[in-house]
């Protein structure tokens, strides 16, 4: 099992570390929200949700789509060398994978309550991990810090879905 804080999280170490990948650090930590001290993740989590919730309720499925995909890309891109570059497996201050899992989660979502539940659903997911999550946790790269979010992000649409619309 992982620990909870994963490789280096002292800005200035890292920030030296990627000197030559500023644009990478900037994305892949969500403009330094992965630098928080307390529960990174959950909070790029949530900054994603409010910015969907103000920003993107109502608008046409394809831009929901665009920015997933776009958000999906540049996390892999990102992830990658920031992983390569402070050598850890999956740094903690890599929050652009909570990004495209909560954008996943919401996805198609209009109402407030819907975008709630979306969020609690995908950090339990998330942090639990379960029915196959930790195993595409484990692919090299970029890839498998993206992907396991994206599967707790599909995980946690299927419920928040089924809750609003067959209970």
């Amino acid at each position: 099992m992982k620990r909870f804080l994963k490789g280096p999280r002292n800005f200035q170490e890292v920030r030296t570390k990627l000197q030559h990948h500023k644009t990478a650090l900037l994305s892949a930590s969500l403009v330094y929200i992965g630098f928080f001290p307390f529960a990174p993740g959950t909070l790029a989590s949530l900054v994603t949700a409010g910015v969907y919730y103000a920003f993107f309720t109502g608008l046409p499925l394809y831009v929901h789509v665009s920015v997933g995909i776009g958000t999906f890309i540049l996390g892999v891109w990102s992830a990658d060398i920031c992983q390569k570059g402070v050598e850890s497996e999956d740094p903690s201050f890599v929050v652009m994978d909570e990004v495209a899992g909560q954008w996943i989660a919401c996805f198609g979502f209009t109402g407030l309550p819907q975008i709630v539940a979306a969020f609690f659903f995908f950090r339990m997911f998330d942090v639990l991990k379960p029915f196959g999550i930790r195993q595409v946790e484990h692919m090299r790269g970029g890839w498998g810090i993206m992907l396991d979010d994206v599967l707790a992000g599909v995980y946690a649409w299927i419920c928040a879905f089924f809750v609003f619309h067959f209970i």
